[in-house]
């Protein structure tokens, strides 16, 4: 099955005060290269959604391999850019969606998500009884996906379609739950 990792890199950070995506973390690696650096290491394919303006982020990391989707909506929120990026993967029969202020995501939960993926399910990381993120939703789910257009993202989706299509996937993974809104977060 074909399955790759759509990174969602294409926020303004307003809560953090400035590019969250370069913040430095404690291992010395900005935010966004060390979440590059986790989808890398679990070897699937991946493709960066970033603002159709960003080019500071773009030319940095089309060296790491991956290609870059210019979003000319992200300014109306992550559901336009995730929109925009869905329409860049229609290959994949699945897309593990992951969002670039969650370094902490271990390269092992982007494996467990796409070996679970089908496509018709949409697989949700579970911590310790908590859901989290990157979550993985399949090529069934692309149209709706594709007609977001606000900040809400793909929450409507996994409401809409939780009782039959959701599948909680155990995992062994803190990072799940947690990403940087503040600068206080990266500490």
């Amino acid at each position: 099955m074909s399955i790759g990792v759509l990174l969602l890199a294409a926020g303004r950070s307003r809560r953090f005060g400035q590019d969250k995506r370069l913040a430095l973390l404690s291992n010395g690696k900005t935010i966004i290269q060390t979440t590059i650096d986790q989808i890398k290491i679990s070897g699937l394919p991946f493709k960066i959604c970033v603002a159709s303006d960003d080019v500071r982020v773009s030319e940095k990391f089309q060296c790491a391999g991956a290609e870059i989707i210019f979003c000319s909506r992200s300014h109306l929120g992550i559901g336009a850019t995730l929109s925009e990026g869905i329409e860049a993967v229609t290959h994949w029969q699945a897309t593990v969606i992951a969002l670039a202020d969650m370094p902490w995501v271990a390269s092992s939960t982007y494996l467990t998500l796409s070996r679970a993926a089908s496509s018709d399910s949409i697989c949700v990381p579970e911590f310790r009884g908590s859901r989290g993120n990157p979550v993985a939703l399949g090529s069934s789910f692309y149209p709706e996906l594709r007609a977001l257009d606000t900040d809400i993202g793909a929450r409507r989706v996994l409401e809409k379609w939780q009782n039959e299509h959701l599948r909680l996937i155990p995992v062994n993974d803190a990072g799940v739950l947690r990403d940087v809104d503040t600068p206080q977060d990266v500490i």
